[in-house]
């Protein structure tokens, strides 16, 4: 089976003055996970924002992470967030536990939350 295509879905964001906040989830096609991460994109036209600035995902049953095409976390850069737009792809990473990343296995969760801070067009 061929590696899952992730959406974005967006169900609320709102703008604190200075950044774009996002909540939904992300979804996918039914693929599998691929070792190494799941490029996609965290672009919406709903989302007015430029740079990712911070992302956290949720499920039930597995450990999700989104990181920049070379593994560093949004909030681990520098201000600017991930380098390049929020439309560049970014990996979702699944793992079993803690430090044990998935195979090419079936993608566990068919919906994961995900929580979203974005920079401000200006």
């Amino acid at each position: 089976m061929a590696n899952a295509i992730l959406t974005l879905n967006v169900t609320d964001h709102w703008d604190d003055g200075k950044r774009i906040h996002v909540i939904g989830y992300i979804t996918n096609n039914g693929g599998n996970y691929a070792a190494g991460g799941l490029a996609f994109s965290l672009a919406n036209e709903v989302i007015k924002g430029s740079l990712i600035l911070h992302a956290e995902v949720f499920a039930k049953n597995s450990l999700y992470f989104v990181t920049d095409a070379n593994g560093n976390f949004p909030e681990d850069q520098d201000s600017n967030g991930i380098k390049g737009t929020a439309a560049n792809a970014v990996l979702l990473w699944a793992y079993s536990v803690p430090g044990t990343q998935l195979g090419t296995v079936a993608v566990p969760d068919a919906k994961v939350k995900f929580y979203g801070i974005y920079s401000k067009l200006v």
